[in-house]
């Protein structure tokens, strides 16, 4: 499985994403094994369980296919640096036609969010309904975020939360400054999902894009594009 079935048009105001299931690609992990560089490949080696190193080498070769069907180059020829918070990146030749992607897993779930030009997030989560989501929301949450969870109705609170979560940790992803960028210095809505604030600049949140996705039941995820405008096209392997 080298190569994707579809199009290869990507323009700068276009975002491509594609879901997987990881076990649906459990014949392809020599495969994928195959196309990892040394580095990749010594860290499968660390997993201590079969079913996580195999997640793992599927989530990378997969990767590594897409992103070799946009840069136009093998996949076990690409190369990847990480910026200065630790946001991966094409390196070399292949990351001089500003294709940026991101990355995100939830138990089988993988989502790969490319983009060209934009600086993206992707951030996928699995609903848990025994989460205790209180101490997060009240303490690291904006008011207004945390106030619209709480007056949620009891029987959704908890998707709500995530649905809050996924918007601000694809926006967080998307800056590349991750967690050095506090979650209560930046607020998003949900109805519709918006950027509203950063640091209490109204302005400079207009500037981005946030949408909520439904990669399947029992999930919440979401997509951060610095973007006002674009196209969005949604794919599952």
């Amino acid at each position: 499985m080298k190569h994707l079935s579809k199009p290869s048009s990507l323009w700068e105001d276009w975002v491509h994403v594609f879901c997987a299931d990881v076990s649906l690609f459990s014949d392809h992990v020599d495969g994928f094994f195959g196309m990892l560089s040394e580095n990749e490949q010594t860290k499968a080696g660390r997993f201590r369980y079969p079913k996580h190193r195999d997640n793992f080498i599927i989530s990378r070769g997969l990767l590594r296919v897409i992103l070799g069907h946009y840069s136009g180059s093998e996949p076990e020829e690409l190369r990847f640096y990480h910026g200065p918070h630790g946001k991966p990146m094409l390196d070399g030749e292949y990351g001089q036609g500003h294709v940026h992607f991101s990355v995100s897993h939830s138990d089988q779930l993988v989502l790969y969010a490319i983009a060209r030009g934009q600086e993206i997030g992707v951030d996928v989560e699995r609903i848990r309904h025994d989460f205790l989501h209180e101490p997060i929301t009240e303490k690291y949450f904006s008011p207004r975020e945390a106030a619209f969870i709480r007056n949620s109705p009891s029987d959704v609170r908890n998707d709500v939360f995530f649905s809050c979560w996924t918007l601000k940790e694809a926006f967080i992803k998307a800056t590349g400054r991750g967690f050095y960028l506090p979650l209560n210095q930046f607020e998003v809505a949900l109805d519709p999902p918006q950027l509203v604030s950063i640091q209490g600049d109204s302005e400079a949140a207009s500037r981005w894009f946030l949408h909520s996705l439904y990669p399947g039941a029992g999930y919440a995820a979401a997509l951060a594009v610095e973007c006002r405008h674009l196209q969005l096209k949604y794919w599952k392997l």
